[in-house]
């Protein structure tokens, strides 16, 4: 969870000094060319790897803000979560024992994307965008056995779903086909999620495209 929290302070504080950057950029620039700041997404989220044993092709969606700091040339920071759908439950390692187990709730990541502008066809309403990404993934998956294994006497007396994540980083890269205030994208992301886990196996999985259709506003 520390890592969680250090991400999300690190995207408070860049938020901030983005915002403060922009404000002295629009009241020095009042004749710059105006640009979305929002991109929503959706499309599905499709394992290519070991995980594909685990999850279906998922449904996605997120969020982001951009802002410019060179002509096109823009960062970006946000988020992406997917609803895993289950294919087969995975091995889950405790002390002397194996146990099976499955995805629970949401999973995605949170962070930053760079991304970079061409016009190919020397039209503004048509574009190409090409995109890296960074941050901190999550994977959810169902821990009621951590009840007993550590003693949780007050939560093993109820029935409620216990809920646990595979934390790891995300790497990413991608396309994204522009006309006027639509597209679609390809996105490439590595999650190793068994890096800093002892319990799944190593080779879990970790690829993974994300393709859909994003609106920018």
């Amino acid at each position: 969870m520390k890592l969680v929290k250090n991400m999300l302070l690190i995207m408070i504080f860049s938020t901030q000094i983005i915002a403060a950057q922009e404000t002295e950029a629009d009241t020095l620039a009042i004749k710059s060319k105006k640009y979305e700041r929002f991109y929503i997404e959706t499309g599905i989220h499709i394992p290519i790897d070991n995980l594909a044993k685990v999850i279906k092709p998922s449904p996605q969606i997120g969020v982001w803000y951009r802002s410019k700091f060179q002509e096109n040339n823009f960062v970006e920071i946000g988020f992406n979560v997917f609803i895993p759908l289950k294919n087969e439950s995975f091995v889950f390692k405790v002390p002397d024992t194996l146990i099976k187990t499955n995805t629970e709730g949401v999973s995605g990541m949170v962070g930053f994307r760079f991304n970079k502008l061409y016009h190919p066809f020397h039209k503004k309403e048509v574009s190409i965008e090409w995109n890296t990404s960074f941050g901190y993934a999550f994977f959810m998956y169902d821990a009621n056995y951590h009840r007993y294994l550590n003693e949780l006497e007050s939560e093993t007396k109820t029935n409620k779903p216990y809920s646990r994540a595979f934390s790891t980083f995300h790497i990413g890269t991608g396309f994204k086909f522009n006309y006027k205030n639509i597209g679609c994208q390809v996105h490439y992301q590595w999650t190793p999620y068994a890096l800093f886990s002892d319990y799944i196996d190593k080779n879990f999985g970790a690829q993974a495209l994300q393709i859909g259709i994003f609106y920018r506003q």
